[in-house]
């Protein structure tokens, strides 16, 4: 891999965290990291909506030969709304636009989750969100020094060959932290695999109104958000014993009672 020249726009954590946090990082990686490709905008007001604001970042892009750029966060560096499509695709038209005049550019966007959700569904506001991407990673801090991380979207790869890992965060001597790739932890230190494939159920079944279904169609979507066939037939059951589902007359359908799921149990 090579080197190249990373803009972070920082509308969100301002000039004592963020510092601090890549002190954090040099000294984790034993000094090894100077960040000399770093470019670092804090707190200037960016706003991606604006086409003045917009140009000028082109212009610092092209001129300071920038390959990566991270909007941390999406929603501090637009002025519309995050939940209005208008608004959100006045942003991403832009974005294009400076993907487009820019050889080998990528731009990765943080943004907020909603509470509750996962998978595509727990982007916060706007569906283009997820529709915009080609990549989405969904980030769960654990119990454990892990990070969880969901693929909920990619265009370039097979999700039902790769679609979840963790990150170990590892505390140094010196007081500075780095990070390695680690298995998925499907406990998750908050909640364990077959619950969550539970409430990745209840909630599809009451997003889209569902009233019965096939087994095999609802176990191809949720493969697809990472879930494990097993903690599937298992997950099921579970919601069949709780009064939740009830097996159709044909073998592999299934009845969802859906006067008993409450927004309570799926937020």
């Amino acid at each position: 891999a090579k080197r190249a020249n990373v803009l972070y726009i920082d509308e969100e954590n301002g000039d004592i965290t963020l510092p601090n946090r890549f002190e954090l990082l040099i000294k984790g990686h034993n000094h090894k990291h100077t960040f000399d490709n770093l470019y670092v905008v804090q707190f200037a007001n960016i706003k991606l909506d604006d086409p003045t604001t917009t140009g000028k970042l082109l212009h610092y892009v092209k001129q300071n030969n920038v390959r990566l750029i991270i909007l941390d966060s999406m929603v501090r560096c637009m002025g519309g709304e995050e939940d209005k499509a208008k608004d959100v695709r006045i942003v991403f038209d832009i974005l294009k636009t400076i993907i487009k005049s820019v050889d080998d550019l990528s731009i990765v966007i943080l943004h907020h989750t909603a509470k509750g959700k996962r998978g595509l569904e727990g982007l916060r506001g706007s569906g283009d969100f997820g529709a915009f991407a080609d990549v989405v990673l969904m980030f769960q801090a654990t119990k454990k020094n892990l990070i969880n991380i969901d693929v909920a979207k990619n265009r370039h790869i097979d999700l039902s060959k790769f679609s979840r890992f963790s990150i170990e965060v590892i505390k140094t001597n010196d007081g500075g932290i780095s990070f390695a790739y680690s298995e998925y932890d499907e406990a998750g230190g908050n909640i364990n695999a077959v619950d969550a494939l539970k409430e990745d159920l209840l909630e599809h079944f009451k997003t889209e109104k569902i009233e019965e279904f096939r087994s095999g169609v609802i176990w191809n979507l949720m493969k697809k958000r990472g879930h494990a066939r097993t903690n599937y037939f298992t997950a099921i059951k579970q919601l069949e014993g709780e009064g939740y589902l009830q097996q159709g007359r044909k073998q592999g359908l299934w009845i969802v009672h859906q006067l008993q799921i409450s927004e309570e149990e799926i937020s």
